[in-house]
């Protein structure tokens, strides 16, 4: 009698055991897929800036807009620290936030720069397109990133940045897209055409 209740004894905490090794490796497995996630966003913010470096230095309308201070704005974005998260609604209209530091000669440099998975710069759906773009395109992020340079570059009068401040200020930061899209460059085309033609 004894010994049977020890071999239940027995099976109960192997049963424990294996429960909590399961458990744990179940545990391991949402993490790594939960990394496995986060570094497929990160990898398609990196993929954007390439994009938008290689359009730049071509040259034509989106670099004329930003001036010759875009390339150092676009370095100074990327290389800030930069978070991947969900945003309470994400309902950001570019899908990017940051905080910016003082003009220190003519562009400033985000203190931090935050990308919401749940934004129109990784997801299509239910958000409104980005220019013409749909949400989540290729085309989409290339117009968020330089909507977001237009506010580190500084205007040519000097007084602030090429783009207006539009914080949670909808109806300026369509009118900042718009005024990015629209201008028009030395070889005739549009930043617009020149972001969907972009490769």
């Amino acid at each position: 009698m004894h010994n049977q209740t020890a071999t239940r004894n027995g099976d109960t905490w192997l049963k424990v055991l294996l429960g909590g090794r399961r458990a744990a490796e179940k545990k391991g497995l949402g993490t790594l897929l939960q990394q496995k996630k986060q570094n497929m966003f990160e990898k398609s913010e990196d993929q954007a800036f390439d994009r938008l470096e290689r359009l730049l230095k071509k040259g034509g309308a989106c670099a004329e807009f930003l001036g010759a201070n875009g390339l150092d704005a676009l370095k100074a974005m990327r290389n800030a620290p930069r978070t991947t998260r969900v945003s309470g609604s994400g309902n950001n209209p570019t899908g990017i936030s940051m905080q910016v530091q003082a003009f220190n000669g003519n562009f400033r440099a985000p203190s931090s720069v935050t990308f919401f998975t749940n934004g129109p710069f990784f997801i299509g759906i239910n958000k409104p397109p980005l220019g013409t773009f749909p949400a989540g395109s290729n085309g989409a992020q290339l117009v968020a990133l330089m909507h977001e340079l237009g506010h580190l570059v500084r205007n040519s009068s000097g007084t602030g940045p090429l783009l207006p401040n539009d914080g949670d200020n909808p109806s300026q930061s369509q009118t900042n897209t718009d005024t990015m899209l629209n201008y028009r460059g030395k070889n005739g085309k549009t930043c617009k055409e020149e972001i969907f033609d972009a490769k």
